[in-house]
Parts: C-alpha cells; structure tokens; sequence
C-alpha cells in the first residue's frame, strides 16, 4: 500500500493533524448561574464577565477561575479546570452578617441591646462562640437580619450608665465609641459663721467651711453599708461642724450619688 516508509510516516502524521487539529480549536459552552441572581462574575484572565445568569464560550483544556460579588452577600469563588466539554456552572451566594462593635473607654463594660422599633432584647451571637450569659463592649457581636436601629446600654461599676440610639447598616461592621464617665460625687456646705471644721465619722476631718470635696466611687463605696454596688443611690454622711465657741452640730446628710447635690447652709448657735 505504501511504497516507502517515508510514505507510511508522512500518512500517520497527516492522520494525526487531521484527528487532533479540530480539537484545538474546539469551543464549549459554560453556563454560569448564581443563587441568588445577579452577581458580578470576573475571571482571573478573561477579566470582567458580566452578571449572572450568563455564557461564556471557551477552548477546549482552557481553564476558568471565577469571583462572583453581590452587594450584602460574601464574596465567593469557584474554579473549573481543564474543561472538555460544554456545562453549567452553579454557586449559591451567602449574605454577608452584620456585626455589632461597641468599644467602651474603660474596656469591660456590660452590653445589652434592645430593638429600637420594637423594645425586645436582641439577641447577640460572639462569632468566637465563646458562650456567656454577660455580654461585654470591645467584641465583635453578629447582629440577627432585620435590625435597623438599636439602644445600646453600656453598664461598669464605678461609671455613669450609657444609653444611646443609634442607626445600624446591614451586612457590614457597624463601631460606635463611647467615653464613660467615672462617678464623682460632691459635698458642698458652708457654715455661719465660716471657719467651722467640719468632721465624718469614719472618715475624719473632711476640711473647714465652706467645704467643697468631691468622692470618688471607691470612697462612695467604702462609706457604704449596701454590698450590692449596683442598688447604691445615696450615701449617709455622719457629720458633725465644730466652731470654738460655739455649740457642735451633728447630724446626718444623705449624699446622692446620681444626681446633684445642693449647697447646705449650717447655723452654729453661740454657747
């Protein structure tokens, strides 16, 4: 059949061309769909590919490396290789969470969170999975769906309590800030006449009149007989006011701790 082997060797490269030629240049057809529709889809080299449902027409052993992106959902990517044949192509897209970050000054503060629309607790979820019945300010806490507006309660011992109304945005990290302020609380009296010494009994001599002294919380809470910090509102000052000449007064002054504390006039009687 053949007259040389140069013949026969020139016949099976032909053969060969013509067998794996068409398949070089052969196209397939990748269908590629997203759950939900209407994600953005970019491949690694073919660049930007438009929006789902949509075709892409490809070589035969080519490869694509898509990223699908939809606004409130996690970014996704899905790689198919070497492919032989047409296809579909389907990635179900997840919504991205919203999260809750409220960082106190002092760090530690307890957190709860109402519903502004609704007046119900929120329930929040510690993406570290660290299981509490106390939520704390400085961790990142995943919000549930739905939520547009929340108070938010900050509560540390020693502190004014901090509430606040404030707007979130779904399926982003949403950080609100807030500097504490640390209870003082003032005791403020004067005398007729001035100059009296002023005395507490388990605290001593505060000063003479007029007598401006401010307590810090630590003091406040010493003075007081309430173990439970949380319930102390006032704090019984035992005084008395000694002036030479004159007749000592005793008597006992109810400090207020959260709210303002007047001006009192002491009159001291001549003896």
């Amino acid at each position: 059949m053949f007259s040389s082997p140069h013949s026969l060797c020139k016949f099976i490269f032909i053969f060969l061309v013509l067998t794996l030629l068409p398949g070089c240049f052969q196209t397939h057809q990748i269908l590629v769909k997203s759950d939900p529709p209407g994600a953005t889809v970019t491949d690694l080299e073919k660049g930007h590919l438009g929006k789902t449902p949509l075709t892409v027409d490809v070589k035969s052993e080519d490869s694509l490396h898509l990223t699908f992106t939809k606004k409130g959902y996690a970014e996704e990517k899905f790689s198919t290789l070497n492919i032989k044949k047409s296809k579909t192509v389907m990635v179900a897209l997840y919504e991205r969470p919203t999260y809750l970050f409220v960082e106190s000054h002092p760090a530690s503060a307890r957190l709860s969170v109402t519903d502004a629309a609704t007046g119900y607790a929120v329930s929040l979820e510690n993406p570290s999975k660290i299981l509490s019945d106390i939520v704390y300010a400085n961790v990142k806490q995943k919000l549930p769906p739905g939520i547009s507006m929340i108070n938010i309660a900050l509560e540390k011992e020693g502190y004014h309590k901090v509430t606040k109304t404030v707007v979130v945005e779904a399926h982003r990290v949403n950080k609100f800030t807030f500097q504490m302020k640390q209870i003082t609380t003032n005791l403020r009296l004067i005398s007729s006449p001035s100059g009296a010494e002023v005395f507490e009994r388990y605290l001593g001599f505060l000063g003479p009149t007029p007598l401006d002294i401010d307590f810090t919380w630590e003091k406040l809470k010493n003075l007081s007989r309430n173990l439970n910090t949380d319930r102390i509102t006032d704090i019984p000052l035992h005084l008395t006011v000694k002036k030479a000449g004159y007749v000592d007064k005793s008597f006992v002054k109810n400090l207020r701790v959260y709210e303002y504390n007047p001006i009192e006039e002491i009159v001291l009687i001549e003896k």
